[in-house]
């Protein structure tokens, strides 16, 4: 009697919760190549890697799990090869209640290039510079939709640190040979630096639909993902002061932004306003040269980043031409206030930016598509990044990627430190390249 009790208890469990899993992945053979030598030894002017990505995930009318993780094997650099989660979490539906917890991917910022609202992951900075890869955020949210307003709070555990290039990566900055980089700290306090953080950040989301466009309010506790700044530790230099140890820090701070999109004729309109406020925390310990990766060099005797305000404009326009393509063009501006021009500059490489970007979709069999980005520091024009490239279907199994960067900036001497030189883009001058990609999707 009890095993078609059980039996019929099984088949209701299953026919309340139908579970649908999806598996989806692809293996991609990239190929990066240095036009330009950079003179310095230890570096490598060519990378071959096997780059995998995996997700499978599970859905039901009440409950969806994903599972995705990203692995990627270096044939040159062994520091290149790593394995991280992109996401793992199981999420709740409860009609207009989402409830989630695990590893996520948070993105809300409504600007296609800059990317300084997005300030919760952590990124795998020796991957593509104009879109680093995002790492898995370990933490739990609730989402909820009230009186036509999308509420939205979270806490952010164990704070995740970037995955930075290593000193035989080109994304490596060109320093002096007698600067060593060690391992990521998180500052807690005064002078309290830790490896592993057990931090528990958080943020408050709201957004609304007003008069056909979008308004947000986002608040974040936690730490700072997109300035990482580098300290130079006087304390371990040897007895003739020739060799340091720059070590990388995360400073906590506080994010308040307030962002509006809407349409305009055939335009949408961008805006965004971002207040930066770090905690009344310094690095007394550090004396010297601070390098602001990968921004400047300034002198402190004691170090906390610039309270800082951040204000940024966009346009996207989108055309179908007569053949049935379709062209994507963005414009947007960034800019750094309530700072001088040389404080900013040690806040961000991009700090009087602008932005000018298109994407050509063929809408072919192909799926092939062009995209072309531009960033031009509109200071004195002295910068720029700029990025170029193809993509298309080869057939069902298989699609090709190739594409160029160039930076174009000041030429600085690595063997010197001049605080006027390493700030914006001057630390990658010579970083042009060109890349192929060959995916094969499962």
């Amino acid at each position: 009697m009890k095993k078609p009790l059980l039996l019929i208890l099984l088949l209701t469990i299953n026919g309340t919760f139908a579970w649908e899993i999806d598996y989806s992945g692809d293996a991609t053979f990239e190929q990066r190549t240095y036009t330009s030598n950079d003179d310095i030894d230890r570096t490598l002017d060519s990378n071959q890697s096997i780059k995998n990505y995996h997700q499978i995930s599970l859905d039901t009318d009440y409950i969806k799990a994903k599972f995705a993780f990203t692995g990627r094997v270096d044939g040159e650099d062994d520091n290149r090869s790593l394995l991280f989660i992109n996401e793992a979490y199981t999420r709740f539906i409860l009609e207009n209640i989402y409830i989630s917890g695990g590893f996520h991917q948070y993105t809300k910022s409504p600007f296609e290039g800059f990317k300084s609202f997005d300030n919760i992951n952590a990124r795998n900075m020796d991957s593509q510079s104009s879109d680093p890869e995002k790492i898995g955020e370990l933490g739990a949210f609730i989402n909820f939709i009230l009186f036509e307003f999308e509420f939205e709070a979270g806490v952010l555990a164990n704070q995740s640190p970037n995955i930075l290039p290593a000193e035989r990566s080109r994304s490596y900055p060109s320093i002096p040979d007698s600067l060593t980089l060690t391992e990521e700290y998180f500052l807690h306090g005064d002078d309290d630096l830790r490896r592993r953080s057990d931090y528990t950040g958080f943020y408050f989301y709201l957004s609304k639909m007003i008069f056909d466009g979008t308004f947000e309010i986002m608040y974040l506790d936690n730490f700072d993902k997109n300035n990482l700044y580098y300290l130079l530790d006087s304390t371990v230099a040897d007895a003739n002061n020739s060799n340091f140890d720059l070590i990388p820090v995360y400073f906590p701070f506080e994010q308040f932004s307030l962002s509006y999109a809407f349409p305009l004729s055939d335009l949408m309109i961008k805006t965004q306003y971002i207040t930066k406020n770090y905690k009344d925390f310094y690095a007394n310990t550090f004396e010297g040269i601070t390098i602001s990766f990968p921004n400047a060099i300034v002198q402190y005797d004691e170090f906390r980043p610039l309270n800082h305000t951040i204000g940024l404009i966009g346009v996207e326009y989108q055309y179908v031409y007569p053949n049935n393509h379709e062209g994507r063009f963005f414009l947007e501006m960034q800019k750094i206030l309530n700072v001088t021009e040389d404080e900013a500059k040690t806040i961000d490489a991009f700090q009087n930016d602008l932005f000018m970007a298109y994407t050509h979709s063929f809408n072919n069999f192909s799926l092939s598509e062009i995209k072309f980005g531009n960033f031009i520091d509109i200071s004195d024009n002295s910068e720029q990044l700029l990025t170029l490239s193809y993509a298309q279907n080869l057939n069902d199994d298989w699609k090709i990627e190739t594409g160029l960067q160039n930076i174009q900036a000041e030429e600085i001497n690595s063997d010197e430190l001049d605080p006027d030189s390493f700030y914006g883009l001057n630390a990658y001058e010579k970083n042009d390249l060109v890349w192929v990609n060959l995916t094969r999707f499962f």
